[in-house]
């Protein structure tokens, strides 16, 4: 770090600054990629402490004292991930909580006891739950996909056969005339739907949502991503195998 902090750079620092410099050097790989807010937090500084420290240190900025910083640790500059990319980091984020493993294994919990499973849904969707039925019959869980809505149902199905249900919206009318069918059978119904107020999820009899930004080139093209639903299918096949 003496590339960074010369002898006439730590001359002009204070004691408040002293302490920035100290933290630095003694975490130099974790200090470079902290937002100007969380290395305030860590020094119990304001901002602007962080930002006068940078200015002594020869920088226009904070921005430009991380750069230095990675340099010296030959690192290549980093470079924020896109919009799209960001929003799918962030749901995984939020997947990293004790609230979220509850309620996996509730879902789990309501999946084990099926003797079967059906997966339905349409258009992408439909094409998921034909994943979904593979994946789990994979992992020993007989399971099966409906992608027609006005499947004919048996009448034998009641408490042994738990459905899920995938859509982006939840509001797909042929799929909530399908699982009404279902209902009447006394069948089980886990949703997955980007939205918990949703007709579908309401349905339910439990309903996971993972809260994406809706995106649309026309009403009947959704280009919501479905990396969330690919992940929350295998993680519950994997929880009950």
């Amino acid at each position: 770090m003496n590339d960074l902090f010369s002898y006439e750079h730590i001359q002009r620092f204070n004691e408040t600054e002293l302490g920035i410099y100290k933290y630095i050097t003694a975490n130099k790989e974790k200090a470079a990629y902290l937002t100007i807010r969380e290395l305030a937090e860590e020094n119990h500084v304001s901002t602007a402490s962080i930002l006068r420290f940078c200015e002594k240190a020869g920088c226009d900025g904070y921005s430009e004292f991380k750069e230095k910083i990675r340099s010296i640790l030959g690192e290549k500059p980093f470079t924020p991930p896109g919009s799209d990319v960001e929003e799918i980091l962030q749901y995984f984020n939020r997947t990293c909580t004790g609230a979220f493993e509850e309620m996996i294994e509730k879902a789990a919990a309501m999946i084990r006891p099926a003797e079967s499973v059906i997966f339905v849904g349409m258009g992408a969707s439909g094409t998921l739950g034909a994943y979904g039925a593979r994946y789990f019959s994979n992992l020993g869980k007989f399971s099966s996909s409906i992608e027609d809505p006005y499947y004919p149902l048996l009448q034998d199905m009641r408490d042994h056969v738990l459905v899920i249900a995938l859509s982006v919206s939840g509001e797909s009318m042929p799929i909530i005339n399908l699982l009404q069918n279902f209902r009447s059978h006394n069948c089980k119904i886990l949703s997955i739907t980007n939205h918990p107020t949703s007709t579908i999820a309401k349905m339910a009899d439990m309903n996971i949502s993972y809260h994406l930004t809706d995106k649309k080139t026309d009403p009947y093209c959704n280009l919501t991503t479905q990396v969330p639903v690919i992940f929350l299918i295998e993680i519950l096949a994997r929880r009950i195998s």
